[in-house]
């Protein structure tokens, strides 16, 4: 579904994620930059890009082999913080759904956490990682 341009798409990316992708092969590793920036550049919501869905859990396809498991969390509104899309990212990985390190248990369970969350303090430290945009995805990839 195509979203308005002046709705925000960001990618929480936590630090067991963020040496996952460093760990990648160049080719890998440009894939998943390619998902990243389409799923931050506001020309959809992050659903239009949900390669397979297991409950909470969704599923993002990079390339042929690489995947990108999290959880899609939409219009967040508490004490200022403003996500229209926030796709919290669980693992990156080379298998599918049976065989990755993640479950729709897990995702489902941060559903809830998220949901109920009442300060924005609350939220922040809930966030397991960093926020980042489409300005800022390509960050994580550079390597000088």
């Amino acid at each position: 579904m195509a979203i308005p341009l002046d709705e925000t798409c960001c990618v929480s990316i936590p630090r067991s994620v963020l040496g996952e992708i460093a760990a990648l092969t160049r080719s890998q590793s440009e894939h998943v930059q390619t998902e990243l920036t389409k799923l931050t550049a506001a020309d959809h919501s992050p659903t239009h890009f949900v390669y397979k869905q297991y409950g909470d859990l969704k599923v993002f396809r990079c390339g042929g082999e690489m995947r990108l498991f999290g959880v899609i969390l939409e219009n967040i509104d508490i004490d200022g913080i403003g996500f229209d899309h926030l796709v919290l990212l669980l693992e990156v990985s080379e298998h599918d759904y049976d065989q990755a390190g993640v479950s729709r248990g897990q995702a489902r369970k941060l559903q809830g956490k998220f949901g109920s969350l009442d300060s924005a303090e609350e939220f922040w430290e809930m966030l397991d990682g960093a926020v980042f945009d489409e300005d800022e995805i390509a960050s994580i990839f550079d390597s000088d």
